[in-house]
């Protein structure tokens, strides 16, 4: 019998168009059997994803997040709800505030409470795109880009020398932006930082995970009670108010709101909660 890595190796072949250096690649350094949620009939994986540890800065505090990557089907077993079942495990085995993800489909995730939570720069011909693979360079940018977000993922450069990596090994690159003489950027045509410029693109995906660890985030009061409602995880539909980050559960609500709403409010974009206050950021991830 095939060993489990191979198998798994098996299913992202069938369902994504990597390369095979570049799925060698990845799951090398990133995915396999240590963080595969996955379905097996047969002695087939007929459905997989992974959790990949991901250090989110929120509000100058540093917690671990899973990114959900290679969720993927076997065209045999398509429609038939496992992906969603794969979704609802994540939730349950997440040890930290949020989910996050890059979505592949528009609307899917929706269904399950995803929000989208995070906009990517869009990359025009104004900037003078000049090859590179100097990842100090690029992990520079990204820290001034993020200097005065409130969150985002925190990286160092041996992460930017994976992400070129992969690059390569898919048959793309990474270039530094170039504007009036000074770099102001870095690229790899599918994922963009521009220093200055506010994202527009649908990007990174989140829900919250675990309401008590998102609320020790963010420990404010919201004098408000609430129902929420969450399509998939049935404990969370319960009505609560919260004090100091503390969830105080009650009978009554003066407002209702989903999961994906209230996970809005964590990311700045809600507009029925103005406790969360001024909240902006940026997550720049895909795998």
């Amino acid at each position: 019998m095939n060993s489990l890595k191979s198998r798994l190796k098996a299913l992202y072949k069938e369902c994504f168009s990597d390369s095979k250096e570049c799925r060698d690649y990845l799951f090398s350094k990133r995915l396999g059997p240590h963080n595969a949620i996955y379905r097996e009939l047969n002695s087939d994986i007929v459905a997989a994803m992974y959790m990949v540890d991901k250090k989110l800065v929120y509000r100058e505090k540093e917690t671990s997040v899973p990114f959900v990557v290679g969720l993927g089907t076997s065209k045999a077993y398509r429609k038939m709800g496992l992906a969603t079942e794969l979704i609802r495990e994540s939730v349950q085995k997440c040890e930290g505030p949020f989910i996050m993800l890059y979505p592949a489909v528009k609307g899917f995730y929706e269904k399950m409470d995803f929000a989208v939570i995070s906009y990517d720069n869009v990359l025009t011909n104004d900037y003078k795109k000049i090859e590179s693979e100097d990842a100090e360079k690029f992990l520079k940018l990204y820290e001034l880009y993020n200097k005065d977000n409130d969150f985002y993922i925190r990286l160092n450069k041996s992460d930017f020398e994976e992400k070129i990596e992969i690059a390569k090994r898919d048959g793309g690159k990474f270039y530094l932006l170039e504007k009036n003489g000074e770099h102001i950027g870095f690229t790899n045509l599918e994922e963009s930082v521009i220093l200055g410029e506010k994202g527009v693109k649908r990007g990174v995906m989140a829900r919250v995970a675990n309401l008590e660890k998102a609320f020790k985030l963010c420990p404010i009061t919201i004098d408000k009670k609430i129902k929420l409602t969450d399509k998939l995880a049935e404990e969370n539909n319960f009505c609560f108010f919260v004090e100091k980050g503390r969830i105080q559960k009650c009978e009554e609500f003066d407002i209702e709101l989903t999961m994906e709403e209230l996970t809005k409010h964590f990311f700045g974009l809600g507009d029925k909660l103005k406790e969360f206050g001024i909240v902006k950021g940026h997550i720049l991830e895909r795998y």
